[in-house]
């Protein structure tokens, strides 16, 4: 009987353990969910905050800088007076071209990675793709570029994602080599010591393959994206002849606002070509890298009216910029028009 009884108290308490270890359990697990669904809920709030501050920055910064136009539109009003439509006509022809030579420099890209693909075909995915990128997020043109040239030019995704992140790197580095062109121009025009041009070719030695493969693969890992394609493939010189197309972007960029700049009255020398195209290269930079700006929104436009501040009144140099983005954007949605029809029904 005892024997019994001391059985039956033992599975009592092993009941009673088993009980309390299934509702620590429990407990733990309830936890566990209740941290999860908290953290689910502040990343929720995070992104729409962000996505909230990706409408809101750009619209501050551009009704920042339209005020100072209105504040001294007296100021504005003899550039108004005396803007030359030819001169703006040729500022626009300049504009047109920058997103097909654009679309040819990743055209002239992907031949060097071995990818075979039509010039036409090329040019609608990068020009039907970029127009997304004044939807906030920052990232849809690329994702519509990865789905497009898969659909319209059967380019594999993995093959699209590592000429999209070596696009970004020789952009901004052919940016850096504008930019320090530009300044040295600056020093000559202003006869100063020009010894910036033994730094221009600097940002090119990021280019050979050991260094810019590391560099990729390390943006790559950090946007958790896989790449399945050697950067290494590609040698130095092969890269460097890249380059000079994206450069050429900037300066068709340079001549463009020159243009639009001698259109409102303002004398120029031509020295100031290379200029400009060096302050408006610094401004794509700074407008790309703004996390709260689609398309650098805003932002590109404040840096490109800082710079052109330097040599006239802060009022004109945001009318010059403002009118800028307008003009730009108006090329790019007639760019965008002709690339949707020659698409058909693709």
């Amino acid at each position: 009987m005892s024997g019994t009884s001391l059985g039956l108290r033992n599975k009592r308490v092993n009941t009673s353990s088993i009980k309390k270890e299934t509702i620590m359990e429990d407990s733990g697990s309830n936890t566990k969910r209740r941290i999860i669904g908290l953290f689910k809920r502040l990343a929720r709030h995070i992104m729409v905050e962000v996505k909230f501050l990706k409408i809101a920055v750009p619209f501050v910064i551009i009704a920042l800088l339209l005020r100072s136009i209105v504040f001294d539109w007296q100021e504005i009003v003899p550039l108004l007076y005396r803007v030359s439509p030819i001169l703006l006509i040729i500022s626009f022809l300049f504009l047109l071209t920058i997103y097909p030579e654009a679309a040819f420099s990743w055209y002239v890209m992907l031949g060097k990675m071995g990818v075979k693909v039509g010039i036409r075909e090329s040019f609608q995915v990068w020009i039907l793709s970029t127009a997304s990128r004044y939807v906030p997020g920052a990232i849809w043109q690329y994702i519509g570029r990865v789905e497009l040239a898969k659909q319209m030019a059967e380019i594999p995704r993995n093959i699209t994602v590592a000429s999209l992140l070596f696009e970004i790197f020789i952009a901004i580095i052919a940016a850096v080599v504008v930019g320090f062109l530009g300044l040295y121009f600056l020093l000559v025009n202003n006869h100063e010591n020009p010894i910036l041009i033994f730094v221009i070719p600097f940002p090119l030695i990021l280019l050979h393959p050991t260094l810019s493969s590391k560099i990729i693969s390390f943006v790559a890992r950090v946007l958790n994206k896989k790449l399945d394609w050697d950067m290494q493939k590609l040698g130095f010189f092969e890269t460097i002849e890249i380059v000079p197309w994206y450069v050429a972007n900037f300066l068709l960029n340079g001549v463009a606002l020159y243009f639009l700049i001698l259109s409102f009255g303002i004398n120029l020398s031509s020295v100031q070509f290379f200029y400009l195209s060096g302050i408006y290269a610094i401004s794509w930079v700074v407008g790309f890298i703004s996390v709260f700006a689609p398309a650098g929104l805003g932002v590109t436009e404040a840096t490109l009216a800082y710079f052109l501040s330097l040599s006239m009144s802060f009022p004109q140099a945001t009318l010059i910029a403002l009118s800028y983005r307008v003009l730009l954007t108006i090329a790019e949605l007639l760019a965008f028009t002709i690339a949707f029809r020659l698409g058909g029904k693709s």
